[in-house]
């Protein structure tokens, strides 16, 4: 791909979303209404569909989107229950209830397979959304994906644990939230950057704004909540639907991109993950942490288009 990184600066405020109604099929079909935000791309360009992480909205793919803007369009998705989509319609926060509303938002919004890329819990819905759906997947970009594992980070924060605790979590979320919306921005930088004194004041107040409004939503702590457990159920059960046994079976390209300070999926798990997964490209990204899409968005952009420029000369030369 001959497409040239977009200066991510060249964009301050995060890119506009519209709202679309979304039905995920079952016996009982459900219905939500469903925050997008769109980057524009040069006419005719394939899509990147981004799933942002536990705590995350659309918005944190602001600058990933800008600068990958010269090859492509982009969409990221609010999942239910984040950013400013509704909740889910039946409460449910799990990882297949995600991965069913991603696959509803692709098949409605893009006219073709996408270049799927997802961060920390959204990486784990997008390995459910490519191994189950790859009609509607072309290549995967995981940054820092949340797979069990048992390696420790010796700076992780305790605090993420307690949150997963039925009632002692929603009591110690319930006080989060009631703390200053920039203070709890500050928090959130603290625990994903490497260095979180890169992070420009408007990308903070941002984050803050967005944090204020949520804060007055009624189904925000619940989402927390159901979502961070859905996290911790992956660890503890080895089902066939394991993200390990799904990574083993990835018939896409992947480039796996990780920070190597990353607080919350310790480094360690990168070169495991990436020894199971068929076809894969490993960047290990120094002095970067959990959200590399934030901290490092040239380099993810980089790994991404690095990938993407691939599967196109391979599909060339097979035709």
């Amino acid at each position: 791909m001959s497409a040239s990184i977009i200066d991510p600066l060249t964009r301050t405020s995060p890119w506009p979303g519209r709202f679309h109604d979304l039905t995920v099929p079952g016996r009982t079909p459900r219905t939500a209404r469903v925050h997008v935000r769109e980057t524009p791309g040069p006419p005719d360009a394939p899509v990147a569909f981004h799933v942002h992480g536990l705590g995350g909205s659309a918005a944190n793919w602001t600058d990933l989107a800008t600068a990958i803007s010269g090859s492509h369009r982009s969409l990221a998705i609010d999942l239910p229950g984040w950013g400013l989509s509704d909740p889910a319609p039946d409460g449910d926060y799990s990882i297949a209830a995600f991965t069913r509303w991603v696959i509803a938002a692709i098949e409605a919004l893009a006219d073709a397979p996408v270049d799927l890329v997802g961060n920390s819990l959204g990486g784990l819905v997008s390995i459910r959304v490519a191994a189950t759906r790859p009609d509607l997947v072309r290549t995967l970009t995981l940054v820092s994906p949340a797979v069990p594992g048992f390696e420790a980070s010796t700076d992780a924060d305790p605090r993420m644990a307690l949150l997963a605790v039925p009632y002692l979590g929603s009591r110690l979320q319930a006080r989060l939230n009631g703390a200053d919306a920039l203070a709890r921005a500050r928090m959130s930088a603290d625990i994903c950057f490497a260095d979180p004194s890169s992070i420009p004041d408007y990308r903070l107040a941002q984050q803050a704004d967005e944090i204020a409004v949520r804060s007055g939503f009624p189904w925000a702590v619940p989402a927390f909540s159901g979502s961070l457990r859905s996290i911790v159920a992956v660890h503890l059960h080895r089902r066939k639907d394991n993200p390990w046994r799904l990574a083993a079976r990835l018939p896409q390209p992947v480039a796996l991109v990780w920070g190597d300070r990353d607080r919350l999926v310790p480094v360690k798990r990168a070169p495991k993950l990436a020894a199971v997964i068929p076809d894969v490209r490993l960047h290990v990204l120094d002095d970067v942490g959990h959200t590399a899409q934030l901290e490092a968005p040239e380099a993810t952009a980089a790994a991404f288009l690095s990938l993407v420029g691939t599967r196109e000369r391979d599909t060339t030369t097979a035709a």
